[in-house]
């Protein structure tokens, strides 16, 4: 092999193969394959990298000068590390045999690789004064057991066989799957779902996001400027993972990216996700599932308020700073007229619930009132962080378990929820969370008002410590 290149192109590549590589590092492969085509298409360096136990990686194909077709396997960290020991700009890699180090000099091998492959990458920069220097870096191939082979993805089969769904920003993709992957990421499991993975929608004239955890849920819209073609797939299961890798690779990037759908055997489909240069795929499950929380963002609320997200956030931050140490925070929230009480509650030594200090947040519009509400700290804080905006909307409902008619909130049955969504008129991005009500809740007090911010600050340490 023989290839001529831009080392620039060919190092943002690998970026995003280094980050697969540390996504999935027990199973991801990097491969170059030099390609002299037809004569009537140019010549291509093309970069694969995948994990072929998971079904998720990249192709690039890059412009190039090809003196000798070939293929190489090597590990993309590896490569990229070599790559900075050249001179920027264009690069020649090609394949070489090292032979076995004999000559020693002052006790030291003069060539400190072993025998065998390894592929050489060289560059030559001419100074002002005309000179020209060579930097030459030879980085030797991994041995692979014999016999073993790596299938490549079928790229060009893929694109005979997708089926187009849309054209989105790299932008707005992220955004959407953003609030759904900050959930996700706890990789929790129950019994009837795996919470490690993002659940997708395909409807005409948009995409439906939705992650969640044992007890809060995200979800959002990603509108289409045009309506997507009908689908024989309905819906797909994709882990957080993949997904997540597939958001670092696309920062950055500016122009539209394809979103293309290809069925698979069995109850499984590929996201092909193609830029100019670069094809992301990655698989996902197609089988049904008891994904209850969709219906349950569309339950009527009972309860709406308008709340500031800065000082709600502020006082979040606080809570978090009185209750750091302690295995699992609560807060307990009361409106009352144009305020918002949120009082931070801990768990001592005891299992006893211990009383922290008061913040009263002024509504943006006057509510209903709603009494001694108990939720848990950080997944209000992981909420509020993921919305944008200067106001929110908060609503209050409940919904009933497992089918069970609808009762009061003092039964078993009937589960109470918080609702977070932006003040827009028809919000993109919706998050819940169950919560629960304190029966003998003590009632807020305003002489026990958290101090203001420089007093607060003054106060941490060991003043906070025995809250």
């Amino acid at each position: 092999m023989n290839v001529h290149c831009s080392q620039e192109i060919l190092k943002r590549v690998l970026t995003a193969c280094a980050t697969l590589g540390r996504a999935y590092p027990e199973s991801t492969h990097t491969c170059l394959t030099a390609r002299a085509l037809f004569p009537e298409q140019p010549d291509c360096l093309e970069v694969a990298a995948w994990s072929a136990l998971h079904t998720v990686g990249l192709i690039a194909r890059l412009p190039a000068q090809v003196a000798l077709p070939g293929r190489v396997m090597i590990p993309a960290k590896l490569l990229a590390k070599g790559l900075e020991g050249v001179h920027p700009g264009q690069v020649t890699l090609s394949l070489v045999e090292v032979e076995e180090p004999a000559i020693k000099q002052q006790g030291k091998l003069v060539n400190a690789l072993k025998s065998g492959p390894a592929l050489q990458i060289e560059s030559a920069r001419t100074s002002a004064r005309g000179t020209v220097s060579t930097r030459r870096v030879r980085l030797r191939l991994p041995s692979w057991p014999q016999g073993e082979s790596v299938a490549l993805p079928d790229v060009a089969f893929w694109s005979a066989t997708g089926l187009f769904l849309a054209e989105v920003k790299p932008a707005q993709l992220r955004a959407a799957l953003a609030p759904c992957l900050a959930l996700a990421h706890q990789r929790e499991s129950s019994p009837h779902m795996n919470h490690a993975q993002v659940l997708v929608r395909f409807e005409a004239g948009q995409l439906q996001w939705t992650g969640t955890t044992r007890s809060s849920a995200a979800s959002c819209q990603l509108p289409l400027c045009s309506p997507a073609p009908s689908s024989p797939v309905s819906h797909a299961l994709f882990d957080e993972r993949a997904l997540r890798w597939l958001c670092a690779a696309l920062v950055g990037m500016k122009r539209p990216v394809r979103l293309t759908l290809l069925p698979q055997a069995g109850s499984h489909v590929l996201l092909r996700v193609k830029s100019e240069q670069l094809t992301f795929f990655c698989l996902g499950e197609t089988e049904s599932i008891p994904f209850t929380w969709e219906a349950r963002f569309r339950l009527p609320a009972t309860t709406t308020l308008l709340v500031p997200r800065a000082p709600l956030q502020q006082a979040l931050s606080f809570f978090g700073r009185v209750s750091a140490g302690r295995a699992n925070p609560h807060l307990l929230m009361q409106a009352t007229g144009n305020l918002l009480c949120v009082q931070g509650i801990g768990v001592d030594e005891a299992d006893e619930p211990s009383i922290a200090t008061l913040r009263q947040i002024p509504l943006l519009s006057p509510g209903a009132d709603i009494s001694s509400l108990w939720v848990n700290l950080r997944q209000m804080r992981q909420i509020v962080r993921v919305l944008k905006g200067p106001g929110m909307r908060l609503e209050l409902g409940r919904f009933v378990r497992h089918g069970e008619q609808p009762a009061a909130r003092e039964e078993p049955g009937a589960v109470e929820w918080l609702r977070f969504s932006s003040l827009a008129a028809d919000p993109a991005t919706q998050l819940m969370m169950t919560t629960s009500r304190v029966a003998d809740a003590p009632t807020p007090a305003p002489g026990n008002e958290a101090p203001g911010q420089s007093e607060a600050a003054a106060l941490e340490g060991a003043a906070l410590a025995n809250v």
